[in-house]
Order: structure tokens, then C-alpha cells, then sequence
């Protein structure tokens, strides 16, 4: 095999990736600067994407009535489950 037309693709990394700060922060403690027009996560200070952030929003709250309907459905299996029982 000709070595002079093979590229190697360890000799240098292709990208360097910066870590974030802190990896952790979820951004639920968040504050809106109305003037800056930006949105700031108090706990680790970054700037919030506000779209990011409503969908963040948006999610949790379908999470949250997804978990309601489940819980009322369980409510219901129960109680027609109590109703066989006595």
C-alpha cells in the first residue's frame, strides 16, 4: 500500500472541545435582566438562551401533566380494582 497518499487521523486531534465551567448547573434558579434583555442563571452565572430556556419550560410542564394523567388513570385502576375486592 502507497503510505504517501494515506492521511493519518491520530496525529492531531480535529477539534478542541471547551469544557464547560460547570457541568452540573441546570439553570433552574434563573434571573431575568429586563435592561440587558438576557437571562442569567444565578447559581453558576451564565447567560440562559431565553428560547433554550422556555423550552426547558415547555417540557417540564408536559412532563408534569403527563405525570398527572398517568396518576389519575392509577386512581382509577385502584379504585375499580377496590370495587372487585368488596
Amino acid at each position: 500500500m502507497d503510505k504517501e497518499n494515506v492521511i493519518s487521523l491520530t496525529d492531531r486531534p480535529m477539534w478542541y472541545v471547551k469544557e464547560k465551567a460547570d457541568k452540573y448547573c441546570v439553570h433552574k434558579l434563573i434571573e431575568v435582566d429586563q435592561d440587558e434583555r438576557q437571562i442569567r442563571c444565578r447559581t453558576c452565572n451564565a447567560i440562559v438562551d431565553p428560547i433554550d430556556y422556555i423550552v426547558s419550560l415547555a417540557t417540564e410542564e408536559k412532563n408534569y401533566f403527563s405525570h398527572i394523567r398517568f396518576l389519575k388513570e392509577e386512581i382509577q385502576r385502584l379504585l375499580r380494582k377496590r370495587a372487585t375486592i368488596t
